[in-house]
């Protein structure tokens, strides 16, 4: 051929994927000494140079792939010019290509053949690990395997350091020095998404296992604030929601670990109650009431590596939910209902939390309940010795504990139920 051809859009004919392999020329006819180099600095062009007798001729890439199966994809070229040929490579991620040059005899007409080269783009990395910081950046890390060279110093082979490692969240992009394996990725507005790639002359693949969702965590968090000690569960009810993209919904995976965490005021530290693994996005269990106490939920950061899932998100709390708690009366009254003016009776209480403090004895005058006498507690009990007075009437009474610490958590004032006392 006796014409450069720049192929920008390179019309293509399979031929056969069985072919012999090309065979030197033998002949005047059959071009020779075919040679591949880059066009281009871009290294989107190939540059094909052979030597012929003035005929046009046919350009084809050669693919063997195991076992061994030659595919051609042939362009043909027209003659008087100076044999050159700038085609756009059509093959990437191949082991071994070559490019053959045949005349436009038919097409079992011996070939001549550049040396092989390969195709093939870097190995991709894959994300490992995934830990976020306070200041909300990433720390990540991955493996890259090593990429086959099967034609080892082919013309078309350039130097590693031409090969670029880079890190992109949205539209912007971070160089990575090659060969490393961890980098930190500095904050952005989540949820977003960082995308490892390794690129040569060739191109690059962006598989699944390259990237990573960083993600947001809702946690939601509602507690009865009121209990008796010892005696009511507490009901709280949690969210846990992780979202991994702005257009993606909540969705709490299968592998969220909730913590219950108390305290009794800000001035103590948060203590860990309750732990919940895979419970859902939305949940309801119950905790027993032993004193007034503040409650959270704290969700710590977490990373999902897996083929369903790539998300890492960082810790979440709840503000605080403070729930009181009451006394609980195991027994207060007097030891009889009825009793004649002047005997004694007597009043035996029983209270829970079992502390040491003065209950105040009540009557019920029709429109207030006043003091009738105290009633000394030690560990939670206590008795008191009243004489029955007012013949011919029942009154109501109770009693109540002030309120009171135990073991630093704080139990309300709380009152007994009423017990009556019929006078005769």
């Amino acid at each position: 051929m006796r014409k450069t051809l720049i192929a920008a859009s390179m019309a293509a004919v399979l031929l056969g994927s069985s072919l012999s392999p090309a065979v030197a020329a033998t002949t005047a006819e059959v071009p020779t000494d075919v040679q591949v180099s880059w066009a281009d600095v871009a290294k989107r062009w190939l540059r094909v140079t052979w030597t012929d007798q003035g005929q046009a001729n046919f350009l084809a890439f050669e693919i063997e792939r195991l076992p061994l199966n030659p595919t051609y994809w042939e362009v043909e070229t027209d003659a008087d010019g100076n044999n050159e040929a700038i085609l756009k490579h059509p093959f990437t991620g191949e082991d071994k290509v070559r490019v053959t040059v045949r005349n436009n005899t038919p097409s079992e007409t011996a070939r001549a053949a550049s040396v092989w080269f390969d195709t093939q783009k870097p190995a991709q990395p894959k994300v490992t690990g995934a830990t976020p910081s306070a200041d909300l950046s990433l720390r990540l890390s991955w493996t890259q395997a090593a990429t086959p060279d099967l034609t080892p110093n082919d013309p078309l082979d350039r130097p590693v350091s031409d090969e670029t490692l880079t890190a992109s969240v949205g539209t912007d992009t971070y160089s990575l020095p090659l060969g490393t394996t961890t980098t930190t990725i500095p904050p952005h507005p989540r949820p977003w998404t960082v995308h490892l790639n390794a690129a040569n002359e060739w191109g690059a693949d962006q598989p699944k296992g390259s990237s990573i969702d960083f993600g947001t965590m809702t946690a939601g968090f509602r507690i009865d604030p009121l209990g008796i000690y010892g005696r009511t569960s507490l009901a709280f009810d949690v969210v846990a929601a992780a979202k991994a993209c702005a257009g993606c919904a909540e969705d709490s995976g299968p592998n969220v670990v909730t913590y219950l965490q108390s305290r009794i005021d800000a001035s103590r530290p948060w203590k860990t109650i309750g732990i919940y693994r895979g419970e859902g996005e939305r949940f309801t269990r119950h905790v027993g009431s032993q004193g007034g106490l503040q409650y959270r939920i704290y969700i710590p950061a977490s990373t999902e590596i897996s083929n369903d899932r790539r998300i890492v998100t960082p810790a979440a709390a709840t503000s605080a939910r403070y729930s009181a708690t009451q006394a609980y009366f195991v027994t207060a009254w007097f030891n009889k209902r009825a009793a004649q003016v002047g005997q004694v009776v007597k009043l035996v209480v029983d209270v829970r939390p079992a502390g040491t403090v003065k209950a105040d004895l009540q009557v019920w005058d029709g429109k207030v309940w006043r003091h009738a006498g105290y009633v000394p507690l030690v560990n939670g009990k206590g008795t008191l010795n009243v004489k029955a007075a007012g013949r011919g009437t029942t009154r109501s009474w109770r009693v109540v504990v002030p309120k009171m610490s135990y073991y630093g958590k704080p139990i309300l004032a709380t009152a007994g139920r009423t017990f009556k006392l019929a006078v005769s």
